[in-house]
């Protein structure tokens, strides 16, 4: 789940979430989401805002 100023904006697993437009929307941050290769965890990189 993502909250902004007090409101869910966005619900799920944390790959459906956890997206490069949901984060420049909700936290203004330019980013890349990726899945690691060895882990399969999700890494962000950011960018900058």
């Amino acid at each position: 789940m993502a909250m902004h100023d007090g409101r869910v904006v966005a619900v799920g697993a944390p790959d459906e979430v956890l997206t490069e437009d949901l984060l420049a929307e909700v936290f203004a941050l330019r980013a890349r989401v990726r899945r690691d290769e060895e882990t399969g965890s999700l890494v962000v990189i950011p960018l900058g805002r």
